[in-house]
């Protein structure tokens, strides 16, 4: 686990109310690696992926053990960004599609020039341009599904947790989507983790597969996908210095 990501040691997690009712925890002393790249968890519905995905999130507790995400120096709040399968959860309606992607950006003390300048480069890469000044509900759900991936990605967070969120994409938004998001983590070196049920969501975007299963829940298969990288940038890589150092 040295050179991982994310490591989980040791995890323990019921929900509460069940401690006590005879029923099994349903993480008991679970451990995982995570490397950079893109990560699928894959299995069937209720075997723990969503719950997982919130732990790997922080926005549920283990009971005991830990999951400590590797970054240079300390890990900020904004270094991981989670998002579900509603889309809405992840927009401001009353904001433009621009201007929800340059809103955190600014908040994070970016130039408006800097804001400007990246999401032009998200809503080209994601192929939302011609919805920039539309608001998030005149737009069609894949439009909607795109926009809310792109501002979650927009202040280049280290980690990125998608739960079902291409779910309910058609086959040629989702081709948008995967090479966006494959873009992502091979020029901004993100750590993308995918839950999903669908071997294509798979095939398309992961570097490496996990299927999780059984009670407690453990690791029934975990193998690496291979694909061809592709041969251009999507844009020019930029650090993430542009972002004040005191932030």
């Amino acid at each position: 686990m040295a050179n991982s990501t994310v490591a989980i040691r040791d995890l323990c997690f019921s929900y509460p109310g069940t401690e006590n009712s005879g029923e099994a925890l349903l993480y008991d002393r679970f451990e995982l690696s995570i490397e950079s790249g893109a990560t699928a968890l894959v299995g069937e519905s209720g075997a723990g992926k969503s719950t997982l995905a919130r732990l790997l999130a922080g926005h549920v507790v283990p009971n005991s053990g830990s999951i400590d995400w590797h970054f240079d120096g300390v890990r900020r709040p904004r270094d991981v960004n989670y998002m579900d399968q509603t889309p809405m959860n992840s927009v401001f309606p009353w904001q433009s599609v621009r201007r929800n992607i340059e809103y955190p950006l600014l908040r994070l003390g970016w130039t408006r020039a800097d804001a400007s300048s990246r999401a032009a480069q998200l809503l080209d890469l994601f192929r939302i341009n011609h919805v920039a000044s539309s608001f998030p509900a005149h737009i069609s759900g894949g439009e909607l599904q795109r926009t809310a991936i792109t501002r979650c990605v927009s202040w280049r967070p280290r980690g990125l947790i998608l739960d079902e969120s291409l779910s309910a994409l058609d086959a040629t938004t989702k081709s948008v989507v995967v090479a966006a998001l494959r873009r992502l983590v091979l020029d901004e070196g993100v750590t993308l983790i995918v839950i999903t049920h669908n071997v294509s969501d798979v095939e398309m975007l992961a570097d490496r597969c996990v299927t999780l299963g059984g009670r407690p829940v453990h690791i029934l298969d975990d193998r690496p996908v291979f694909r061809p990288p592709p041969t251009q940038p999507a844009f020019p890589a930029a650090s993430r210095d542009v972002v004040p150092s005191q932030l």
